[in-house]
């Protein structure tokens, strides 16, 4: 069996904050001191951060579809792009027009200036039409 990247002590340190328990609180539940959960959920939450990055760069690896959009495309003309690779490849994009050009604003905001692409920006499609930017 697979073991989670978080340990039981993480997972319950991060139970009780969702909670709305402070770290001293905690502390006293748990029988150690505040600097020790702070280190705990610190980890944790680390931990986190790198299992999702660890499936993001594996979806990256499985997609059916890669694309480059070159720095300067207009925001407004990568949907159709992404649309029409899509096709190609028998791909149903999950996302509409409005709905794409959103999430690559929530994705790569630090690529776009207005509506212009400032670099590069590289587009991944899995077969089940989900779409990543990096």
């Amino acid at each position: 069996m697979v073991r989670p990247f978080l340990t039981d002590e993480q997972i319950e340190v991060l139970k009780l904050r969702m909670r709305g328990l402070s770290q001293k609180e905690i502390a006293e539940i748990l029988k150690t001191t505040r600097s020790n959960v702070c280190i705990i959920e610190k980890r944790a939450r680390m931990n986190i951060e790198r299992a999702l990055k660890t499936i993001e760069v594996w979806k990256k690896i499985n997609s059916r579809v890669e694309i480059e959009i070159p720095a300067g495309t207009d925001l407004m003309k990568i949907p159709q792009i992404v649309f029409n690779r899509a096709n190609e490849s028998d791909v149903k994009v999950k996302y509409s027009f409005l709905e794409l050009i959103e999430h690559i604003r929530n994705s790569v905001p630090e690529k776009i200036e207005k509506r212009v692409i400032r670099e590069p920006l590289h587009v991944y499609i899995s077969e089940n039409g989900e779409v990543l930017f990096d």
